[in-house]
């Protein structure tokens, strides 16, 4: 089994020599063995262990979070990095849809692209489903169900009833982002009569009404599922946020 000394791994690793021995001091890595002169020496499973440490930092976490989570009984390197690899391919496909949003305001800036007409527009039949799998596996079967009870009632619209829906969703849609810009806060008196309309939309759109608590659980997806972070930080940066701050406060 390979060996390191603190030296050779810190070059390996790109850390200093000391950042190593503070590692060892507070328990977070200590090294697998220890000669009588204090002298440290890491094996390959330390390595990993310094690498997983590393990637925790690069997500955000405090030494004190990675500590209980490396250091947790039954913690296994193959299943974090697999882990790992899936938030990372997540991160990938959301900044690739930003940066094909951006493109696309940058066309329309220039006059090259309607950007406000995609807004409004459906999601292709193969994004729709990707969309209605999230959230059956997020909420269940029933969840199916009301897809289908949804998909129905729309359906039987007519193009320019469909247009006129999608149309009144624009109009609630640029109220409440102007309500953004302006720096309305989302408990004020002001909100309740656009988010009124909102969730009766919603309700609209589901064939039957939006109960309050429901409404609150849309803000999650709103804040939780890339394709509506996207969307609404093209509406204005910041809004992603808002509106589902907004929602959950109306929702009390």
């Amino acid at each position: 089994m390979t060996e390191y000394s603190v030296k050779q791994l810190s070059d390996l690793a790109k850390v200093s020599v000391r950042t190593l021995h503070y590692y060892d001091e507070i328990g977070l890595l200590k090294p697998s063995c220890r000669m009588d002169n204090n002298y440290r020496l890491y094996n390959n499973n330390d390595a990993l262990k310094l690498q997983q440490i590393l990637i925790y930092k690069e997500f955000g976490l405090t030494l004190n979070e990675i500590d209980k989570i490396v250091n947790a009984k039954g913690f296994d390197i193959k299943s974090a990095l697999i882990t790992h690899q899936k938030r990372l391919h997540a991160s990938i496909e959301k900044t690739e849809h930003l940066l094909s949003v951006i493109n696309k305001t940058i066309e329309d800036i220039e006059g090259k692209e309607k950007m406000k007409e995609q807004l409004y527009q459906w999601h292709s039949d193969e994004r729709q489903k990707e969309y209605e799998e999230y959230l059956i596996e997020k909420y269940g079967e029933t969840m199916r169900e009301n897809i289908a009870h949804s998909k129905k009632a729309f359906s039987k619209l007519t193009d320019a009833e469909k247009a006129k829906v999608m149309k009144d969703f624009e109009i609630i849609e640029t109220a409440l982002v102007d309500a953004y810009n302006q720096g309305v806060e989302v408990g004020s008196n002001t909100m309740k009569p656009l988010l009124d309309k909102h969730r009766e939309w919603i309700g609209f759109m589901w064939n039957k009404e939006c109960p309050k608590p429901a409404y609150a659980g849309l803000a999650d997806i709103y804040e939780s599922h890339p394709d509506f972070i996207i969307r609404y930080e093209t509406l204005s940066i910041g809004f992603g946020k808002w509106l589902p701050e907004a929602m959950r406060e109306y929702a009390k």
